[in-house]
């Protein structure tokens, strides 16, 4: 299964998970880390059938970890986190990861951006299910 990011909601929602973010289709993607608790639960709300289908993804910044909470809390199917990052090589995202899954022990967490095998490594010591890999602008 290949993932790949929708860029805003409201596309995703008119184009792309009604026709292909399904059970009949196994579409998987990670929905862009600005959008709100309010947007994240409309959004499960009007679509709870391909909820499970989808990715909240989270910087590591101050407010994001609280974020994360806060959108899990108010919609609790979700089973996907991705933690997204530039550069993935610093302790900072190592340990916002580890926190992250102390939390959120029964979700599946994806994290990187990372190149090296010590890398990945690392960050699936420290409780990543799934490695993003690539360092670049796009």
């Amino acid at each position: 299964m290949s993932a790949f990011r929708i860029r805003n909601i409201e596309f995703a929602l008119e184009v792309c998970f009604p026709k292909f973010i399904s059970k009949q289709h196994c579409l998987f993607t990670c929905i862009h880390k600005h959008y709100s608790t309010d947007a994240w639960r409309e959004f499960a709300d009007n679509n709870p059938d391909i909820v499970s289908n989808v990715a909240v993804s989270s910087g590591i910044g101050q407010n994001d970890f609280q974020k994360l909470c806060e959108i899990i809390t108010a919609v609790p199917s979700l089973r996907y986190i991705c933690l997204d990052v530039a550069n993935g090589y610093s302790e900072l995202f190592v340990e916002f990861l580890k926190k992250v899954r102390h939390q959120f022990p029964d979700k599946t967490i994806m994290a990187g951006n990372v190149v090296t095998g010590e890398m990945v490594e690392e960050l699936i010591l420290a409780g990543a299910d799934i490695i993003k890999v690539g360092i670049g602008p796009g």
